[in-house]
């Protein structure tokens, strides 16, 4: 694969407005009508990670600790390396989403990641594809969160949170096991609305979605049961749900 050299003349103040929230946006769009397509995204990686040192000095300005600033950065190593498996090089398909982290409004805590959003306040509940979901992992996770929010946030909602995810479809509890994690996390949500058209599920089960039905991979109980369910020509698409607690007795 080869890679045109990045471009040098991005001015420094556009990199640092990717760690505002209020400019967060709108540099992404400027950076990415820079970055060159052959690059797939590399040179997006080289800003973003720049810009993360700004987002440091942020985390310390405000007195959040080095473990949740690693934690959250992590995501790109985790985007980078989850591209090598799909398309089998190395790129960055992300720089869409990663703004958000370099932004400090969307933070690991232990397995989850917990986005603030505004109109109204609250929070946006993110699942990394790494993230261990089973119950009490996620329990720890919240409390950690929360004492977070208080902590570093006290003036901003940690309350209601909101998870938009093919993980509560529920077209999964006719796929899974009622004592399988995925559905013992469905469980701790009330599911509000359910978009069965959305695909965005490929990318989390098989690795991208430019993949026709027949040629999905069958490597894990989970793909099998997906694919033969797509094929029958019924839906798995994503749903929104509100957390009600991580609580293994609901």
């Amino acid at each position: 694969m080869a890679v045109e050299r990045m471009r040098t003349d991005i001015p420094e103040q556009m990199v640092s407005a990717l760690t505002e929230p209020q400019s967060a946006a709108k540099a992404y769009h400027q950076l990415a009508g820079k970055a060159l397509p052959m690059n797939y995204g590399l040179d997006l990686l080289a800003w973003m990670l720049q810009a993360a040192l700004y987002s440091h000095d942020a985390y310390v300005k405000q007195g959040i600790s080095d473990v949740i600033y690693f934690d959250t950065m992590k995501c790109f190593t985790r985007f980078v390396n989850e591209h090598k498996m799909s398309y089998g090089f190395y790129g960055f398909d992300r720089a869409f989403w990663a703004y958000r982290q370099l932004s400090l409004v969307l933070f690991r805590v232990g397995e989850l990641e917990y986005e603030f959003t505004d109109c109204p306040q609250g929070v946006s509940l993110h699942i990394p594809s790494d993230a261990d979901i089973s119950i009490p992992r996620c329990r720890q996770s919240l409390m950690d969160f929360e004492n977070f929010c208080e902590t570093m946030f006290p003036k901003r909602m940690c309350r209601p949170i909101q998870l938009n995810s093919w993980l509560l479809s529920p077209a999964l509890r006719n796929l899974l096991a009622p004592s399988s994690r995925i559905i013992q996390f469905q469980n701790c949500f009330c599911c509000t609305t359910w978009n069965k058209e959305d695909n965005g599920f490929l990318q989390w089960i098989y690795g991208r979605k430019d993949i026709d039905l027949q040629d999905l991979p069958e490597k894990t109980r989970l793909q099998k049961n997906v694919k033969w369910h797509l094929l029958s020509g019924n839906k798995i698409g994503s749903a929104c749900g509100t957390l009600k607690s991580f609580d293994e007795n609901i």
